[in-house]
This record gives structure tokens, C-alpha cells and sequence, in this order.
């Protein structure tokens, strides 16, 4: 090994067992959506799992003490990754192996004992609008050598498998998003400002710049002391130069944009905005921020498409727009400004709609397919 550190065993609550063993694979420990869900994950499972990163990790991911983590510990390159992590499946072989992306996948595939289970959790479309032709190939290939299943972290995702592997497809599992039994209790201050939040990775995709554009498309009517943009977030695994293009554009508003970095406790972001904005170009595939949003009352904006359109009831539960579009965004926008009563409803009702996506009902899902229950009907795949 090199370097690896570990702790020595999974904390499990005293009312629970684990009832089989689980060792998951993602090959990065920077901070994106499906690496986040891992430590909500531990707190949460009846199974006994065990974390394997394929690069150092830097304290990053919010892991409890004494969770079961193993990571190299100086960087190594691809073959190495192979090589460390075959030794580790081999001293496994009872663990049903769980890769946490499609890179880790890849590996898994090449390395991996016979015989030895294989779940991917899938958090991309396998569509052109996600992966380039070569990643799709690669997953091809991953799914056609042994994946015993593939979970899906939404509907939307789940359609893009193609068909001749949809046999393998199970039940969607969303992603725990740090959502207790209770949601927590709010003391929001008032202010004659909108306050709009932004939470993601500064990448395109993300479409930060359309949130900006809609700004830019506000008419003379709603004064530059009536709107105000926190950007919270980081280029983690994606270039500089979208960053520092959004803050040339935000310094020519005439609304107040601030930039904050990525937040490991999203909370006081959450508490101290009135509306969070998703406005990603391409469909998400889940959205855990939106489900952030619903939780701590916020009137949430997103894309309506891919996971958002599946979590959000449009004029309930918060408001959809098309993607891309940044003057539907604004009328949105607009809206919202002109009648600020419509937030408190929309705040209750999406408060109540994120108890569905609770950290505890997606992690006893996400258990239940691992050990082979409730598979998907060829009906709910239609």
C-alpha cells in the first residue's frame, strides 16, 4: 500500500447490524455531488460499507470519525490506481463491489476479481449532452463485462441507459442531499432585497452565466437596490477562465453580485437567502441543491428538465424554467420581486416535498438494491 490510511471499522447505530458488506469506488475525493453523498451515506446505512478513493483524500468530504476509509497516499497514475485497487478487491472478495462513478467503473471492470459483484451508481445520462462519444463507449463496454446492476439516481438518468442494458436497471435512488427527519427550523430576517443564491460548481453547464444574463434582462422597473446575487462555489474540476469571465460580467451589473467560495456548511448560505436559482444548460441529473433549497424554505428556480423537473412541481412546490432561457429566468425573476407573498407558499410546500428525499430513505433504498431487493419491472421502466 502506499500510504493508505484507514480507520478500523464502519459506525453503525446499536439498533442496526450491517447485513452485508459493501466496498465502494470513486476515483476522485474532490468535492462533487456524488462524492458528497458518500458520508451521508455512512451515517446512514445498515450495511457495513467501506470508501475507496483512488487519489489522496485532503479532508474534503465530511466523513465521521470511524468510518472505514481507505486512500493512497500520494497521487498515483492509472495504472497504479489498478493495481492498488486490485490488491484491495482481492482482500474483499466477499464485498459487493459499488462503483460511485463511471471512471471508477472503468477501473473496477479491468481489475476486478471473477466472480465478485459488480453495482454502478450511476449520477450521469449515458447521452451526448453528458458524456463525449468516447466516455459513452467506455461505459458501454463497462456494462456489457459483468455489471450485475445499475442504480440510477433519477428517472431522467435512468432513460438514458441504453436499451439493450435496461435489464439491468433498477429502481431509482436519489442522492442523499443532508436532509434529516426533521428539516431544520428557520429564522429567516427580512430584507427589502431578493435575495438570489447560486450553489454549484462555477462550470458552464452549470449555467451560472444565465442566471447573469437574466439579471442583465430585468427592466428599469425593478431598481438595482430590489436584487441581489450571492455565487457561491469554485471551478473544481473545471477550468478558471468560465470563473473569471462570470465575475467580468457581474462587475457591470447594476445588481450586487458577490462571490463566495465552495462552502462545506451550505447552511447559513441557505438560511440568509430568499431564492435559490438552478439554471443548468443540460439536464441535471439529479440536483441535490435543489432539494437543499426546498428544505430550508427557499422559493427554488430550476431547469425543468432532468432531476429538478422530477423534484419540483412547477407553481407548488417552486418554479421551472427552460433551460438556457434567460429571459423566461427573468420573467421568473420578475415575478417573484413584484409579489413577494407568492415565497411563503412556496417555501411551505417545498419544505414538505424535501421529506421525500430524506439522507435515511435514500440510504435504505440504496441498501435494498445492493443486496438484490425490489428490482425495476419492465412497466416502471417505461
Amino acid at each position: 500500500m502506499h500510504g493508505v490510511s484507514r480507520a478500523s471499522e464502519l459506525r453503525v447505530a446499536p439498533d442496526r447490524r450491517p447485513t452485508r458488506s459493501v466496498l465502494v469506488v470513486d476515483h476522485t475525493s474532490k468535492p462533487g455531488g456524488a462524492e458528497l453523498a458518500l458520508p451521508r451515506l455512512a451515517r446512514e446505512t445498515s450495511l457495513d460499507w467501506r470508501f475507496v478513493f483512488l487519489e489522496p483524500t485532503a479532508g474534503d468530504l465530511p466523513f465521521d470519525a470511524g468510518t472505514d476509509v481507505i486512500s493512497p497516499g500520494r497521487r498515483l497514475n492509472i495504472i497504479e490506481q489498478g493495481l492498488h485497487l486490485h490488491r484491495l478487491l482481492r482482500q474483499d472478495r466477499d464485498r459487493v463491489v459499488v462503483s460511485n462513478t463511471l471512471r471508477a467503473a472503468v477501473i473496477v471492470t479491468a481489475v476486478r476479481p471473477r466472480g465478485q459483484d459488480h453495482v454502478v451508481i450511476l449520477h450521469d445520462g449515458i447521452s451526448p449532452g453528458s458524456l463525449s462519444i468516447l466516455r459513452r463507449l467506455l461505459t458501454s463496454a463497462v456494462l456489457s463485462l459483468g455489471v450485475r446492476d445499475i442504480v440510477p439516481n433519477s428517472e431522467w438518468t435512468a432513460a438514458t441507459v441504453p436499451g439493450r442494458f435496461r435489464h439491468l436497471v433498477r429502481r431509482p435512488v436519489y442522492s442523499p442531499s443532508g436532509i434529516g427527519e426533521i428539516l431544520p427550523e428557520v429564522a429567516r430576517v427580512a430584507s427589502p432585497r431578493l435575495r438570489l443564491l447560486s450553489l454549484s460548481r462555477l462550470v458552464e453547464w452549470k449555467g451560472i452565466h444565465v442566471i447573469l444574463e437574466a439579471l442583465q434582462l430585468l427592466g428599469p422597473e425593478i431598481g438595482s437596490d430590489r436584487v441581489e446575487l450571492t455565487i457561491a462555489g469554485d471551478n473544481v474540476m473545471g477550468p478558471s477562465s468560465y470563473r473569471d469571465a462570470l465575475r467580468a460580467t457581474a462587475a457591470s451589473s447594476r445588481f450586487s453580485v458577490t462571490f463566495v467560495p465552495h462552502q462545506k456548511d451550505v447552511a447559513p448560505l441557505l438560511a440568509s437567502h430568499d431564492v435559490l436559482v438552478h439554471a443548468s444548460t443540460r439536464p441535471e441529473p439529479f440536483g441535490q441543491v435543489v432539494v437543499q433549497g426546498l428544505a430550508y424554505g427557499l422559493a427554488v428556480l430550476a431547469s425543468a428538465d432532468g432531476g429538478p423537473a422530477e423534484i419540483i412541481r412547477d407553481g407548488v412546490s417552486g418554479l421551472l424554467h427552460e433551460p438556457g432561457d434567460a429571459a423566461a429566468l427573468a420573467a421568473t425573476i420578475r415575478r417573484l420581486v413584484v409579489d413577494r407573498e407568492t415565497l411563503p407558499a412556496l417555501g411551505a410546500a417545498g419544505r414538505q416535498r424535501a421529506l421525500d428525499f430524506t439522507d435515511a430513505r435514500c440510504a435504505q433504498l440504496l441498501d435494498s438494491a445492493i443486496v438484490g431487493d425490489e428490482p425495476v419491472s419492465e412497466g416502471e421502466r417505461a
